[in-house]
């Protein structure tokens, strides 16, 4: 296939930005397909890599402004001028791109830690119903007669010697709370005499 002329190199990217707003991300054919038709109708050339034409065009474009200095200018044709609004429709898609991709990965990133949280959760729950159907053991010792056989006394008739030496708490009788302070009572009476 001959490579294409400048003339049409300018009237695929006229073309092309015509186009632009069914160049969005995701399928490009009926792009392609329009632009292949578009561009048969215009030069009365078929030409099947339209898109290897633009994308070749582009970077040399974009590596030329990249080798400018600051402050130097560009000499401006209509095809820079076409290509250079071609680079924008395609920075575009690409911007566009990033943040459909970023957004992704967000919620992968929160799809992870939801998930990390109910794993977590799922465990917990696992051994509840395991507690829940086996539980320990418990003793039928209290406290105290549970520490008295660890620390090594005798505990031999220990619930006799329990039963023996304690009296039930409501035969014992205590007077009421004594003490060495003097109470005062005022009394009415003795208010109204001066």
């Amino acid at each position: 296939m001959a490579p294409l002329m400048k003339a049409e190199v300018l009237v695929l990217f006229l073309l092309a930005n015509r186009n632009a707003e069914a160049y969005q991300p995701g399928s490009k054919t009926g792009f392609w397909s329009h632009l292949r038709e578009d561009f048969a109708k215009e030069t009365g050339k078929q030409h099947k890599s339209l898109h290897r034409v633009l994308c070749r065009e582009t970077e040399r474009r974009r590596a030329y402004l990249d080798s400018l200095r600051t402050g130097q200018t560009d000499s401006e044709s209509e095809l820079t001028v076409q290509i250079d609004n071609w680079i924008d429709v395609v920075g575009e898609e690409e911007r566009l791109n990033k943040e459909r991709s970023e957004a992704a990965n967000t919620v992968l990133t929160s799809s992870q830690w939801v998930q990390d949280i109910q794993d977590s959760l799922s465990v917990a729950l696992a051994a509840k119903r395991k507690y829940q159907r086996n539980p320990p053991k418990s003793c039928d010792k209290s406290i105290g007669q549970r520490a008295r056989e660890l620390s090594g006394f005798d505990v031999d008739d220990d619930e006799e010697l329990q039963s023996d030496n304690c009296e039930d708490i409501s035969s014992i009788n205590s007077p009421p709370f004594e003490t060495s302070t003097p109470v005062y009572q005022s009394t009415s009476s003795a208010r109204g005499q001066s």
